[in-house]
């Protein structure tokens, strides 16, 4: 249930974003956006299969499928934590400067 809370806020917060992108792949080339769409899913599958394989290392036994999802469930709290959703958030845990 809040997990279906949770994501309508982020659609309704980011849903002018949602727009521009949309507009934005309409007059991109369709090669190159399958292309980075493939990219993507591999991607994951591949962070999966890390997962299982280090789940594997620990003798933890668990199926491709569902590390794969967490591998996306864990990309979507990274992004959440680059991107706060809330400004308050932000008071909270302020971004850390990179020092050169």
């Amino acid at each position: 249930m809040a997990v279906s809370v949770l994501f309508i806020i982020v659609f309704i917060l980011k849903f002018g974003e949602l727009s521009n992108t949309i507009e934005l792949l309409w007059t991109g080339s369709w090669v190159f956006l399958l292309a980075v769409i493939g990219l993507q899913v591999l991607a994951i599958i591949n962070k999966g299969a890390f997962y299982h394989s280090v789940y594997d290392y620990f003798g933890a036994k668990d199926t491709l499928r569902r590390l794969t999802f967490l591998a996306l469930s864990s990309n979507f709290v990274i992004s959440l934590r680059l991107q706060p959703v809330f400004p308050v958030w932000q008071s909270l845990y302020p971004r850390q400067s990179i020092k050169e």
